[in-house]
C-alpha cells in the first residue's frame, strides 16, 4: 500500500474517533445521576397538577416520566429536572421535555400546557439501593423551586 494511502486512512480514523470519543464522554456524563444540594432552593407547597406516569430501574438505568404544572401558563423556558431523595441526600436526574398537547386539551382552560412533560433517564450505579422519593427540580434564571411528589422508586439491591 502506498505512504498516501497510509496516511489518509490514519487521518479518517482520527477524524471519525475523536467525535465519536467526545460524543461518547458527553452521553456518559449526561446519564450521571448527581448528588446536590436544595439549601438554596425554595420549597413549592403546592402545584396545580402533577403525574409520575412511569417511574422504572431496567438494565442498570433509571428511567422516569411524567408531567408537572406549577401555575397556570407553563413558562417555556424553564430547565426541569427530577429529584430523587432517600431521605438525607438529594440526587438530580436529568431530563428533557416532552411535548404534551394532550394535558393542554385535559385542562381545557385556555392556557398551554404542551411543554410540561418531563422524561429522564440515569445511570442507577450513581445510586445506593432504596426507596428515593421524586421530586421536581425548577430553576428559571438564577431562582431554583423544587416540588416533592408522594411518589416513590425503588432501586434494587442487585441492579
Amino acid at each position: 500500500m502506498k505512504r498516501e494511502y497510509k496516511i489518509s486512512l490514519l487521518m479518517l480514523g482520527i477524524s471519525a474517533s475523536v467525535p465519536a470519543l467526545f460524543i461518547m464522554l458527553f452521553l456518559s456524563e449526561n446519564q450521571r445521576i448527581k448528588k446536590i444540594s436544595l439549601s438554596d432552593a425554595e420549597e413549592i407547597s403546592g402545584v396545580a397538577g402533577y403525574s409520575i406516569e412511569s417511574a422504572s430501574v431496567v438494565d442498570g438505568s433509571v428511567s422516569i416520566t411524567g408531567w408537572l404544572i406549577e401555575v397556570k401558563n407553563t413558562i417555556l423556558n424553564v430547565d426541569r429536572a427530577y429529584l430523587l431523595s432517600d431521605g438525607s441526600d438529594v440526587y438530580r436526574l436529568n431530563t428533557v421535555m416532552q411535548k404534551r398537547e394532550d394535558m393542554t386539551e385535559a385542562w381545557a382552560d385556555g392556557f398551554n400546557y404542551d411543554n410540561c412533560g418531563i422524561a429522564g433517564n440515569g445511570r442507577v450505579d450513581c445510586l445506593d439501593a432504596g426507596n428515593y422519593r421524586i421530586g421536581v427540580l425548577l430553576q428559571e434564571g438564577g431562582v431554583r423551586r423544587y416540588y416533592m411528589t408522594d411518589e416513590y422508586l425503588e432501586v434494587p439491591k442487585d441492579e
